[in-house]
């Protein structure tokens, strides 16, 4: 029997988002610095940090994370400065399912990653990176407005008609699109071929909620009613409800992967946080 091929750690490291923690809940003993989580300022509130993907069946979704320090670079054999870099690059090869559903009555879009797919199985995708030319998300592509991965009836982010991984029955829409988010689609706001060719979607510049660490859901500056979406869609992440077993699965995340209640805008290659 041929035995999988083994992954270079290196090829683990993926990009997690996350909030600043407010000065009152910081750590009261800081860690030495070697042993400090890799932290980098991004935009608003947000940061990245960074951290190797490990498989591990006693977590609830099949894996676990552990953070990457200063003094996991050198065994890692990647820079600090080309953690991001190859953090971005191992997202697209371990989420190559790459689902865009569009609102129906409004120009936003709900984008979601597939699950982690194992050394081995992995395909490359058209133009290099989730979303290339004339794959998922490309203009006349699944994912595209009016092609086989736009939103079903009601803009159910997530119910896909013709997402990556096939039909979705009406009635299992909402379950579908909980199960279906691959915990890393804020991780998207650093590959900059996604958003470039996202952007050419919209009108005006590329606007981006993030509410929590598995919620990407876009728009543009020349959509007010797609911004307002996108409010929406933060109110629903943070809804008082969250949690409660009458809560709709497509919004209900864990509350330690939400991150912010503002929206981002994308102006020259740089995030700044959109003008309320």
């Amino acid at each position: 029997m041929t035995e999988p091929p083994t992954e270079p750690r290196s090829s683990l490291v993926v990009p997690l988002m996350k909030a600043r923690v407010p000065a009152e809940v910081q750590l009261e003993f800081p860690l030495p610095p070697d042993e400090e989580p890799i932290r980098e300022p991004f935009a608003g509130d947000l940061y990245v940090t960074y951290a190797l993907e490990l498989p591990d069946e006693a977590a609830a979704p099949g894996r676990r994370y552990e953070h990457v320090a200063r003094r996991h670079c050198a065994e890692l054999g990647v820079a600090p400065g080309e953690l991001r870099r190859q953090a971005t690059v191992n997202l697209r090869n371990r989420r190559p399912d790459l689902a865009l559903s569009w609102y129906p009555d409004v120009r936003a879009v709900t984008v979601s990653l597939g699950e982690a797919v194992p050394a081995g199985a992995r395909r490359a995708l058209p133009g290099g990176l989730a979303g290339g030319p004339g794959g998922p998300g490309a203009p006349g592509g699944p994912g595209a407005p009016g092609g086989p991965g736009e939103a079903g009836p009601g803009g159910v982010p997530g119910a896909a008609s013709g997402a990556l991984g096939g039909r979705v029955p009406g009635g299992a829409e909402k379950t579908a699109a909980a199960a279906r988010r691959g915990g890393l689609e804020a991780g998207l706001l650093l590959d900059d071929g996604f958003l470039e060719k996202l952007a050419q979607d919209v009108e005006g510049d590329l606007v981006v909620a993030t509410p929590a660490r598995d919620v990407f859901v876009a728009s543009g500056t020349g959509h007010p009613d797609g911004i307002d979406k996108l409010r929406w869609a933060v109110a629903q992440v943070w809804s008082e409800d969250r949690g409660d077993a009458d809560a709709d699965p497509a919004w209900d995340v864990p509350a330690g992967s939400l991150l912010t209640h503002r929206l981002l805008v994308r102006r020259e290659g740089g995030w700044e946080v959109l003008a309320a």
